[in-house]
């Protein structure tokens, strides 16, 4: 197993090494077991499915201004990052500063986007991406995204629209499990069990961080429509505690809401369910198969996620591309050839987390100078405080200090010395890198 997990963050890290990357192929591997793998991982690939430069961000503040939704936003903000696993130890006084860079991120997006208005259940979705992406611009720049292409039905100024697409959740069941759905027609249920499934991506209901990036995985390369099936996927993975259950309303939805805490989600195996009722009634034939009230709404091109889905592209350029062309624009010609030789080469002998973290420390050196500083006059610092290993600056940050990359305690697989790129050619590096393979095949 642990091999397999290796392999897969291998093949992954190759494609994201490649130029172009191969969207196609990362969104296959989304589907197997695991997704993305880690959160490291994570912050690469999201923002490429995405189409999101996570180098060259502007500082969200920046877009602040007084809104509307100002008081339900930090209404909600005030209730949220405590029950899933990763908060449950966080000091207050840090608990406070995540919460304000919640508020603030959804604020800018609002301010930035003024057709979208707030809905309960933003905070949760975008929280996911703060958690794991672990960077403040990038979570902002992925939320803004999607609350455009993915959620932007639930962005209305009401929730009418959500309302009545919701019964689509019971076409889709129809369509796979035709007793499970007699049953639940027999006891007049509405899908409203479904609303924090659907409106938060699941995140609300879910206690572990690591079960809702995995749903990302899947829901970030999929059609926007896709969180409908997940849900319709759930429901019919608990059918047997469904039928098991007085056939009248209020039973079953206590059955539903409390699902998530007494059965548990096993992710891995709900994307495989909802993969296989997307390919039975995709969204062309369910918006046939729909009632006479969801038809109307598609008709007047009212549902976006059927009527303007996000559109897929399938290469995108490599992060060394994008660097070269920063490196060219800030400096004057400069080339990552060797910088990109030198971590392929370290990536061919395995030492993927070492490549990645040369990565982050030429972006660092391409990007910021000594103090912390974007050289794009256009963009913010990531982060205007002292980060976990306390010098200031971006997370790739952790990395740099007065323009020379330094060893961090991940890399354990490193010599120290490959890591001074400021004292050695870049001929010399790439030397080094195949001696140390020959030596490690050896």
């Amino acid at each position: 197993m642990k091999d397999q997990i290796k392999m897969r963050e291998e093949e992954i890290s190759r494609l994201l090494m490649e130029q172009p990357v191969d969207l196609k192929a990362l969104r296959k591997l989304s589907r197997s077991e695991g997704g993305f793998i880690n959160n490291q991982l994570r912050a690469r690939v999201w923002p490429k499915l995405l189409g999101v430069n996570r180098f060259d961000i502007p500082d969200y503040r920046s877009f602040i201004d007084p809104h509307r939704d100002d008081s339900q936003v930090k209404v909600d903000v005030e209730r949220s990052l405590w029950k899933i696993d990763k908060t449950v130890t966080w000091r207050d006084t840090f608990r406070e500063d995540r919460r304000k860079a919640l508020c603030d991120i959804m604020m800018a997006i609002l301010c930035r986007n003024a057709d979208l208005y707030y809905y309960q259940g933003f905070h949760d979705v975008t929280s996911v991406f703060l958690l794991v992406l672990d960077d403040d611009h990038i979570a902002f720049a992925l939320a803004e995204v999607i609350s455009r292409d993915y959620i932007s039905d639930f962005m209305n100024c009401d929730f009418e629209v959500v309302g009545r697409s919701m019964k689509m959740l019971f076409v889709i069941i129809k369509a796979s499990d035709s007793v499970l759905h007699r049953f639940l027609m027999s006891a007049e249920m509405e899908p409203f069990f479904a609303t924090s499934w659907l409106l938060t991506w699941f995140a609300h209901d879910l206690q572990y961080i690591s079960d809702a990036a995995r749903l990302f995985d899947a829901i970030l390369c999929s059609h926007p429509l896709f969180i409908y099936y997940l849900c319709a996927a759930y429901v019919i993975h608990l059918r047997n505690e469904i039928l098991a259950a007085e056939c009248d309303f209020s039973g079953i939805h206590d059955v539903l809401v409390r699902a998530p805490s007494v059965h548990g989600f096993p992710t891995d195996k709900i994307i495989a369910l909802a993969d296989t009722l997307f390919a039975r009634t995709p969204p062309d034939v369910l918006k046939k198969l729909c009632d006479p009230e969801v038809q109307k709404l598609i008709y007047y091109n009212q549902i976006a996620a059927i009527c303007k889905p996000h559109v897929y592209v399938d290469f995108i350029d490599s992060d060394w591309t994008i660097l070269q062309r920063m490196r060219v624009r800030h400096s004057g010609g400069q080339s990552f050839y060797l910088e990109r030789q030198f971590a392929s080469a370290m990536t061919l002998i395995g030492w993927n987390s070492a490549a990645h973290e040369l990565m982050d420390a030429t972006v660092h050196a391409a990007h910021y100078d000594n103090k912390g500083n974007s050289s794009d006059s256009g963009s913010a610092p990531r982060n205007d405080k002292k980060d976990s290993k306390g010098i200031k600056g971006s997370p790739p940050a952790r990395l740099i200090k007065n323009g020379q990359a330094k060893k961090t305690e991940n890399d354990k697989g490193m010599k120290s010395g490959l890591y001074y790129m400021s004292t050695m050619s870049g001929q010399g590096m790439v030397v080094i890198a195949i001696v140390i393979g020959l030596v490690s095949y050896s």
